[in-house]
């Protein structure tokens, strides 16, 4: 029979993107969620119910891959992310347990503090300093404490590209580039590894066709671009995008130095990855060009 892929949370920027990455390459994939998109094949009930239904859906020879989740790191209640998060995951390693489906659950680079991620491997001990990364910490601790789960974990660095969340920085610069100038508020230095989400759907094709189900260990794998770019570098890659795009003169980028954020001395470990033949293709500039053509028209 042939492998079905279950993309619980596929409403989402991350689930959305894999369910159309894998419908590409002509996977049996079922999009899922609570609330219904143009990637979600099935609407899933809340609460309790919800269980319920994701077992039915579910067989035993399906892979599930958990994008659901709350992806506000500054939401205004951090015990509702907290709680919110923890039950999601729950919820979806149950209606696996039950239907025997192995689970590639998505976590986070998050369950470290900016400053200690630099050459972080898979097995070194996490203290994250948000509510957002406890959340990705206690949920893979939760999984790992499920006996009988045959599940893999994934932890993207900080993923972009279309269709991503309004209110980020690659939002806020192409705005303003289109109207000639950008202020640039921030640590002009900090260094963040941004990772195209076209990578992070090719990291999910390599696990999920990870065989046999006994390699389903509950191991960890990063996931990350390999490279670090300041916030400055970031603002004019995308600057020299829209320009190029809209066959315009590049903005003119101003700087607000405010004070300096925590840095990220190094790229993340991805060598448990690149063992089974990943590698992320996508440079910061033609992802920069991607999400641009996508998100403004000419």
């Amino acid at each position: 029979m042939k492998q079905r892929v279950v993309v619980v949370g596929a409403s989402g920027f991350l689930g959305g993107a894999i369910v159309a990455a894998l419908r590409v390459t002509g996977a049996n994939v079922v999009g899922a969620s609570r609330r219904a998109a143009p990637a979600v094949d099935t609407v899933l009930p809340a609460g309790r119910a919800f269980v319920e239904a994701l077992t039915a859906l579910l067989g035993a020879s399906d892979v599930v891959v958990n994008a659901a989740g709350v992806a506000i790191k500054d939401a205004a209640s951090e015990l509702a992310l907290m709680r919110d998060n923890l039950a999601a995951t729950r919820s979806v390693s149950e209606a696996c347990l039950r239907s025997g489906a192995r689970l590639l659950h998505l976590s986070s680079a998050d369950i470290w503090p900016v400053g200690e991620r630099a050459g972080a491997n898979e097995e070194q001990p996490a203290l994250p300093d948000t509510a957002y990364g406890m959340s990705k910490l206690v949920a893979e601790l939760q999984l790992a404490a499920a006996r009988g789960l045959a599940h893999l974990v994934l932890r993207p660095s900080y993923v972009y590209g279309p269709s991503m969340f309004e209110g980020r920085v690659f939002h806020a610069v192409v705005a303003q580039a289109r109207g000639g100038t950008v202020l640039l508020r921030g640590d002009p230095e900090a260094a963040t590894d941004y990772l195209h989400v076209d990578d992070l759907t090719a990291a999910v094709r390599a696990l999920i066709a990870v065989e046999p189900r006994a390699a389903w260990d509950g191991r960890a794998f990063h996931v990350a671009s390999g490279a670090l770019t300041t916030l400055e570098e970031l603002a004019r890659a995308l600057i020299a995008a829209v320009a190029e795009h809209c066959g315009t003169t590049p903005a003119t980028l101003r700087i607000d130095a405010q004070a300096p954020a925590a840095r990220q001395a190094g790229p993340i470990s991805i060598e448990r990855l690149r063992a089974l033949g990943f590698s992320p293709t996508t440079s910061l500039a033609s992802g920069c060009a991607a999400f641009v053509r996508a998100t403004v028209p000419q």
